[in-house]
């Protein structure tokens, strides 16, 4: 199971068995899970042999906070470096949204967000690609810098090379 969202695909794989435990099914399923980066990876020769286009602005890349805190992050960054594009890991923590929580405490959720997210995303160049795989990464970035963050499924799209 690839999955896009980090929150979504980690949790199967982090917090599944302790929801159903005893269960010899949960491991499988936990097992099966991968994020969209980690899939890549895993079958990076195939990876190697896709055709890219030559140009590549630059990538900075904010990193969703499941895969920080599971240790996922510097793998995901490594799928763009394959392709061709130079990534920089965008130093910042939360985005600050975390689902629902950016909606019901939005004060709280911009602060965090404008700590050193949304102030890096802005220092960015006007012709980089700024990816986050996190949806609601994505929708902080949005509102805080004005800038679209796509999802690293999308910066892969626009890096394939046309015949």
């Amino acid at each position: 199971m690839v999955g896009l969202e980090p929150s979504c695909i980690l949790t199967l794989g982090d917090e599944f068995r302790e929801l159903l435990p005893g269960d010899p099914r949960t491991e499988q399923v936990a097992e099966a899970a991968v994020e969209f980066e980690a899939f890549l990876l895993r079958n990076v020769e195939r990876f190697r042999k896709v055709a890219w286009t030559g140009d590549a602005p630059p990538v900075f890349v904010h990193g969703h906070c499941h895969q920080k805190a599971l240790g996922t992050f510097p793998a995901a960054a490594e799928v763009y470096d394959l392709a061709g594009a130079e990534a920089t890991p965008i130093s910042a923590g939360c985005c600050g949204m975390a689902g629902s929580f950016g909606y019901e405490h939005g004060e709280i959720s911009r602060a965090i967000g404008e700590d050193r997210l949304a102030p890096a995303v802005r220092k960015a160049p006007a012709e980089a690609v700024i990816a986050a795989a996190g949806t609601s990464c994505r929708a902080q970035i949005k509102e805080l810098t004005g800038r679209e963050a796509l999802h690293p499924a999308q910066v892969l799209e626009n890096r394939l090379a046309r015949r």
